[in-house]
């Protein structure tokens, strides 16, 4: 992927320890990101772009999720996992019009996409920024009512061990 393209669009996510085998849906600019049973696939208009296989989303801490993608291509990583990608092909074209639909308005859609059923829910805590920005779960065109904003607890580092050992 080539990092100098300006048009480039970032998805960070950063889980907190849910249930294993829920199934989550989200929307940004177009892009669904999907998990069942551990694995995170990354959907654009329907078609598969990219799979994280066997991702651990039990971390004992939190665990970030990024994407990167833009109309030359795609990125999925999380911490020290990598992904795989639909052929090039294929992977060009949708994102092509990803990156077209980006150029519009982005609607966000947190709980999955109205008038959709969802057979089973994501438990954890979950933080998303796109392009640097973290999103404001109070302000999603549709946000399913089990969805709390705010609700991830803050981030504690452990204290200096030599910060200690002075006092």
């Amino acid at each position: 992927m080539n990092d100098s393209k300006t048009n480039s669009y970032i998805f960070n996510s950063t889980f907190s320890p849910p249930k294993k085998n829920m199934r989550t849906q989200e929307l940004i600019g177009g892009a669904e990101i999907l998990s069942l049973q551990q694995d995170l696939q990354v959907f654009v208009d329907g078609v598969c772009v990219a799979t994280l296989q066997s991702l651990m989303l039990c971390y004992p801490e939190r665990m970030l999720v990024e994407m990167r993608a833009s109309a030359d291509g795609i990125q999925v990583t999380a911490n020290s996992s990598s992904g795989s990608y639909s052929d090039s092909e294929t992977l060009s074209a949708t994102l092509t019009r990803l990156s077209s639909a980006m150029q519009a308005p982005v609607h966000t859609y947190i709980g999955g996409l109205p008038g959709l059923s969802v057979s089973a829910f994501y438990r954890g805590c979950l933080e998303i920024s796109v392009n640097g920005r973290q999103l404001d779960f109070d302000e999603a065109v549709s946000k399913d009512n089990s969805i709390k904003s705010h609700s991830c607890p803050p981030v504690v580092s452990a204290p200096d061990p030599a910060a200690l050992d002075r006092k």
